[in-house]
């Protein structure tokens, strides 16, 4: 088969394409991800709550 240097530059501009939006696609579902593995967040302690 062969490929011509456009059609070689096009497919390798949309394969890149591809692998950089990616993560923009699925965003929501990464940042789903994160935090399943982080685990429950705790509310930040203030430092004059502690104080008797």
């Amino acid at each position: 088969m062969y490929l011509d240097p456009g059609s070689g530059s096009l497919i390798l501009q949309v394969l890149i394409a591809s692998i950089l939006a990616t993560p923009f696609l699925f965003r929501s579902q990464i940042r789903r991800l994160v935090r399943t593995m982080r685990g429950p967040e705790r509310p930040p302690e203030s430092p004059n709550e502690n104080r008797s």
